[in-house]
Order: C-alpha cells, then sequence, then structure tokens
C-alpha cells in the first residue's frame, strides 16, 4: 500500500484552546458559547447556518467572526446544520466527534459539509494543524515481519500481514462461507447492502437527506453474515491465528480482548463506496488510544479494482489533523492491498471505509472486531454465542466473547478472577422469603 496524504489546508485553522465553562444543552447555552468563541476562530468567506430546531436559527459569518439571528441576514449559507441543541452542546464541550454526529445521524446537513465540519472542530478546541509528515517507518504493505507491521500499526493505523491463512485453511474457509451465504440467501434472511436499492439503515446516512435516495432499479450487491461463531468450526479456528498474540494483544495491552463483531462481508460487483468512518465512533470523547484492533482476513485478492478497503493514514492520531473534513468522499484514502490469505489489521480510530467495486466478481472476508476487555462491543458476546456451540468453545475462545471475569469485570455474582460464566437463569437467586426455601418465580 503506497501511502500519498492528501493535499495541506491552513495550519491558520488552529483549534480554539481557551474553553469556556460547560455548554448546557440549551439554545441559550449554545447561543453564548458560540458568540464567545467566535471570534477566535480564522476568518474566511464563509456563513454557516445552525439550524436547531424549534425556530432557533443561528448564522455564523466567519468574514467578519460575528453572528445573529439567521432571519436578520439576506446572505446565502456555505452550508445550513441541523443538529438539537443536546448534541451541538457535546460538540462545544468536545465530548461529541462532529463526523460521529453525520454517521449517527444526530446532524444534517445541505451544502458544504466540509465547512461546517471545520467550524465545529474549531469550536470545539479539536482543530489541529495537518501534518503532512509524520514517521520514517515504510508505508504498510504485505509483510511477514509481526515486529514491523506492529510499528506500522502504530505509525499508520494498518499494518497487512501476508500468509496469515494457510492454504488449506483458506480453502476451507472459502467453502463454509459460500456455503452459509447460498443458505442464508436461500432461506430469506441474508443481510444485503451496499448499493443505491438497499434501505437507508443498511446502506448508512449518505450525507444530504435531499439526495443519494435510492432506487428499487439499483442492485444490492453486498452480503453480510453475523456473528460467525455460530456457524462452523471453520470460523472458530479463525480466533486461534497468531496474528491475535503476535500482534493484537501486544498492541492493545491486553491479555483478553474480546471479540466486539464477529462476521464476513462479501463484496459484488458494482458495491458502491462506503462513508469514511471510524470502528470506535461510539466511544465519546474520542480516546488518546485504540479501543481495539479490527482483523480483516482476505479470502479473495484485496484490489483497488474489487473495492479494497481505503485508508486515511495516520489519521488515527487526532492531533495530526488528517480526519477527514467530508467522510462521503474517498479524496486522500489510499487501498489497502493484498493478497488472499493476508490480514489487514487497524487501528479502530482510523478513518476507513470499503472501497467501491468495479469488479465483476466477489471479493470475500472474515472480519473481528477485538477490543479491550473492559469496553462494550457492538454485538453482545455473551448472548450472541449459541448455547450449543459455547458447550464446545474452549475456554480461550470463550473468553473472546465476554464468557471470563477479567479485571473484576464480567461476573455475574461476585465470581472470582478468571472464572468462565455463562447466561443460566438457574443460578441466578431470586426473590425470597424468610423461613421458605423456595425462591419465588
Amino acid at each position: 500500500m503506497s501511502v500519498m496524504v492528501s493535499e495541506s489546508t491552513s495550519l491558520a485553522a488552529t483549534a480554539v484552546r481557551c474553553v469556556p465553562a460547560r455548554v448546557e444543552p440549551t439554545p441559550v447555552s449554545v447561543r453564548e458559547a458560540i458568540a464567545a468563541r467566535i471570534a477566535l476562530v480564522p476568518r474566511r468567506d464563509e456563513n454557516i447556518l445552525i439550524d436547531l430546531g424549534d425556530g432557533e436559527q443561528i448564522m455564523v459569518d466567519l468574514s467578519t467572526g460575528t453572528m445573529g439571528h439567521a432571519l436578520s441576514t439576506a446572505s446565502e449559507p456555505t452550508i445550513a446544520l441541523r443538529i438539537a441543541p443536546r448534541y451541538l452542546s457535546r460538540i462545544l464541550n468536545g465530548t461529541l466527534e462532529p463526523r460521529s454526529a453525520l454517521l449517527s445521524g444526530s446532524m444534517k446537513f445541505t451544502g458544504r459539509v466540509e465547512s461546517g465540519v471545520r467550524l465545529l472542530d474549531e469550536l470545539g478546541g479539536k482543530r489541529f494543524p495537518r501534518q503532512e509528515t509524520f514517521t520514517d517507518v515504510p508505508a504498510p504493505s504485505p509483510t511477514t515481519d509481526t515486529v514491523l507491521a506492529r510499528r506500522q500499526l502504530q505509525e499508520y493505523g494498518v499494518c497487512i500481514v501476508s500468509g496469515a491463512l494457510p492454504p488449506a485453511q483458506l480453502k476451507a474457509l472459502r467453502t463454509r462461507l459460500d456455503d452459509q451465504a447460498e443458505a442464508e440467501r436461500l432461506a430469506g434472511v441474508a443481510y444485503l447492502d451496499g448499493g443505491r436499492a438497499a434501505s437507508k439503515e443498511r446502506r448508512g446516512y449518505r450525507g444530504d437527506d435531499e439526495v443519494d435516495e435510492a432506487s428499487a432499479d439499483e442492485v444490492v450487491p453486498n452480503q453480510r453474515i453475523w456473528c460467525l461463531q455460530n456457524k462452523g468450526d471453520e470460523f472458530i479456528d479463525v480466533l486461534n491465528n497468531p496474528v491475535i498474540d503476535d500482534i493484537v494483544i501486544p498492541y492493545l495491552e491486553d491479555d483478553h480482548p474480546q471479540a466486539a463483531i464477529y462476521s464476513a462481508n462479501i463484496v459484488g460487483g458494482g458495491g458502491e463506496a462506503q462513508f469514511l468512518h471510524q470502528d470506535q465512533s461510539g466511544v465519546h470523547p474520542t480516546t488518546p488510544f485504540a479501543i481495539g484492533v479490527n482483523m480483516i482476513f482476505c479470502l479473495d485478492d484485496f484490489t483497488e479494482e474489487n473495492g479494497a478497503t481505503r485508508i486515511l493514514p495516520g489519521s488515527h492520531i487526532a492531533e495530526r489533523g488528517l480526519a477527514p473534513d467530508n467522510i462521503y468522499t474517498i479524496q486522500g484514502t489510499v487501498p489497502a492491498e493484498a493478497p488472499a490469505g493476508s490480514c489487514i489489521l487497524t487501528d479502530t480510530r482510523i478513518w476507513h471505509g470499503t472501497g467501491a467495486s468495479r469488479s465483476i466478481s466477489r471479493r470475500r472476508a472474515v472480519i473481528c472486531l477485538m477490543q479491550r476487555s473492559w469496553t462494550r462491543g457492538a454485538s453482545n458476546g455473551v448472548l450472541a454465542v449459541h448455547p450449543s456451540v459455547l458447550e464446545a468453545m474452549p475456554d480461550k475462545i470463550k473468553a473472546m466473547f465476554g464468557h471470563r471475569v477479567t479485571d473484576g469485570l464480567g461476573a455475574i455474582q461476585t465470581e472470582p478472577e478468571g472464572t468462565m460464566v455463562a447466561w443460566d437463569p438457574d443460578q441466578l437467586v431470586l426473590k425470597m422469603h424468610a423461613g421458605s426455601t423456595s425462591i419465588a418465580g
């Protein structure tokens, strides 16, 4: 993977360092905070309309560093942001990332999104000068050197381990995944996404509500297969892969990371590019360390043509100023190209997204997001493992799905460190009465 960082932005757009008292989730408090901070924002020829709802609107004029009511000016806004005071107050307090607000649909817009994101970064004190050069470590490309791979993961937020899946295991995974995917389609339970015909839920919020509406004439070319732990020993075997012990555990400095999401993605021809996102976008405020590492096991060659994951190298460290102002474009990203059998590992803070597929062939991957043992995963591991699967699952793998008491966390009724626990209602003590040995149902 060759790394070219996108074009430079002005170093004048530095963060607002003097942050006033906590902003309350009210229109009045939000207005006061913006009025106090706007003079510190660099001047440029932009007007930003902020619609708080219920008729509350603010027009920010960055050419003069002033603000007023929208109705008092005839200027056309560069962008109109629609966001409730409770979300805007969190951005101003630095506890909510503006791009995450877009991803969740908490903030919507019409117009030039870059202008709005930049302003909110500045008002929240989180706008940093762009660092074009940040390391002497070679750019990530497939390697068998795990020491180098760990350094690349640290510096670039991504590394690629070649030969992570031996040929026999690679063949077995392809066969099992294809069979499972076809069976789910035939049973009518397949999860399809990635095309313009997909629902908004499965397509993701694409930005401006007034455009990019799905068309029934378009295809939905991608298929995701969830909870792989329940779908064959072939997938359980992947969780014993050496990259977990050699890279993930040392990187997170956590002996028992959990499998927060375990799934597969089959990208079909014509799949559109995914919006850029972080795999820990639900963590607020953003942490100065990785919550987890995502492992992408390539069952086919990953190429730019077939929609290889696109990465913004180095963007996992916020102070480098490399986070995208427009998450709906791949500008500045590079494809993580890798041969089949490789494992692409990404820091959960890195900005990335699935690339658009211009190929007629499929691109298959098994994906496991490993998170620190004290975090809450997107998938509830304890509830997501079927009892019949849990019964035969080794303790090492059970721990990955939250069945181990680790550092005093994850117990049911104060079980000691290292205990393996599971959902068993018969072991839970319910309401009782003195003088009776029965437990009330």
